[in-house]
């Protein structure tokens, strides 16, 4: 029984110095063990009669300062939006770079539904915060007969820091060597005492 205490104890301890977090990414503001995936508030730039596209980012880490951006854009016929439009992205003090991504559209009661997807691979950054900007533009059609082409941007930012790998919120992280050492000295000590106390005297 009390074997089962020191591991569940060896755990506990290796929970704090390991901490919970999912990754050494997170959007600002947001909790970095929470899945990283926002809604940009989008605003006009040209031509604000038309309704804006839906921007979404998701966010993760899969090395070291190598972030994936996924971004995915979404029309529909429902607010007279066509599937004819392009996205620039823009990194920090960088000028805005125009992405390709899949477009893919199915019908709904609401009408034809538009939804194209960027995969981004981001290297080389250092720790801190980085700023995002999407810029998009494309066609409408409506409600007027005429239509004409629409330009929208939003913008947010997020945090790298490999450093520590946490939120200030959680423990501080330990190498993964060290821990191991820690969790297999406390299970080591914990079993000497065990059978120090449990020993037996075996007489002939």
């Amino acid at each position: 029984m009390r074997v089962i205490a020191f591991l569940l104890l060896a755990l506990f301890v290796s929970s704090l110095f390991l901490g919970v977090c999912n990754g050494a990414v997170w959007f600002e503001g947001y909790n970095s063990q929470e899945p990283q995936k926002i809604q940009l508030n989008m605003q006009h730039i040209e031509n604000a009669s038309t309704s804006l596209p839906v921007v979404t980012l998701i966010l993760n880490e899969t090395e070291p300062h190598i972030v994936n951006l996924t971004i995915i854009v979404g029309t529909g016929a429902l607010f007279y939006q066509t599937g004819n439009f392009e996205t620039w992205l823009s990194i920090d003090s960088q000028d805005p770079e125009k992405i390709v991504g899949i477009l893919d559209s199915q019908g709904s009661a609401a009408g034809e539904l538009y939804k194209r997807q960027y995969n981004i691979t981001l290297s080389g950054l250092r720790d801190g915060s980085h700023f995002i900007k999407i810029q998009v533009a494309g066609d409408y059609y409506g409600p007027d007969l005429e239509g004409g082409k629409y330009t929208c941007e939003g913008n947010t930012t997020f945090i790298i820091d490999d450093q520590t790998g946490h939120s200030p919120t959680s423990f501080p992280t330990l190498p993964v060597a060290a821990v191991i050492f820690l969790v297999a000295l406390v299970v080591v000590a914990g079993l000497l005492v065990y059978y120090k106390k449990h020993k037996k005297i075996i007489v002939s």
